[in-house]
This record gives C-alpha cells, structure tokens and sequence, in this order.
C-alpha cells in the first residue's frame, strides 16, 4: 500500500509539474513564475476568439473617485469588447472601498471568468493521447493494477 501512495504522489508531482509548464506557456510566464513581456501579447494573437472572458469583476480600495473608477471600466470593456463574449451585457462589475489595505494608498483586485482553461485542458488531452499512442510511463499504471481499457476509456471520455 504504502509503494501505491508513493507512486501516485509521483504522479501528481508530474501532473503538476507539467500543468504548471502548460499554464506557464500559455501565458508567458517563465518556469520560476517571472512574466515575459510581450510573449501574452503573442499568445493573445495567435488564439484570438479561443479565450474570452464571460464576466468579470475589481474591487478597488483606497481614496479614489468612484465616477473614474466607472469611466475606465467602460473604456476598458469599450477598447477589449473582443475579448468578452457578446451575449451577456454588461459584464463587468467594479466595487470601490475608501478604507485601503494596509501598506498600500491604492489596491485593486481583478477576478475573472474566461474561457481560457479550456485552451490548457485540450493541449493536456493532446500531449495525454500522445503520450498514451506511444504506451509511455503506461508500464508504471499497469504494475499497479490498472487496466489498459481504463486508458482507453479517459481517452474516450476527455
């Protein structure tokens, strides 16, 4: 039992690891977590109409004018309206708080719901079937137990 836990926490340190690689590419991110200037820029042109944001919302904090605030919202969405999906109007909330975090005059936070994760699981499936064509690390699954149509059937499935 205990080699079983080992293995499968082998597998999850590659999972992430290879997850983390993915989500690093996809957003020009290198591996130690430093932004790339203008490798998003890039990314954003060759996958145009693949990620779009559905909603979105910011919270700012500190002394600021909330009619600003509303006015770069609008010209924000107004310059991006590519990027957001067209059926769901007015999709971007924003709250202002006059109290500031601690350490710092002005904050804000930005959450989003975008379709880019999509993007991350298909090329995780892509390099899945890859990897399962040539039976790689295939062996380690099968001494453990599982059943070759196990694979067959998450390939099927995903």
């Amino acid at each position: 039992m205990r080699e079983i836990v080992h293995q499968t926490g082998q597998c999850g340190n590659q999972i992430g690891s290879k997850l983390w690689e993915v989500i690093c590419d996809a957003h020009g991110i290198d591996g130690t977590g430093q932004f790339n200037e203008g490798a998003q820029e890039h990314d954003v042109r060759r996958h145009p109409r693949q990620e779009l944001y559905l909603t979105a919302s910011t919270i700012f904090r500190g002394k600021m004018s909330t009619k600003e605030v509303e006015e770069h919202m609008v010209n924000t969405q107004n310059k991006n309206l590519s990027y957001f999906v067209e059926w769901i109007l007015n999709n971007i909330k924003s709250s202002v708080s006059n109290i500031p975090s601690v350490g710092l005059p002005m904050s804000s936070t930005f959450v989003g719901n975008s379709t880019t994760m999509e993007v991350i699981f298909f090329r995780i499936a892509d390099k899945f079937k890859t990897m399962f064509r040539r039976k790689a690390f295939e062996h380690w699954y099968l001494r453990e137990g599982m059943d070759e149509m196990e694979f067959n059937e998450a390939e099927r499935e995903t």
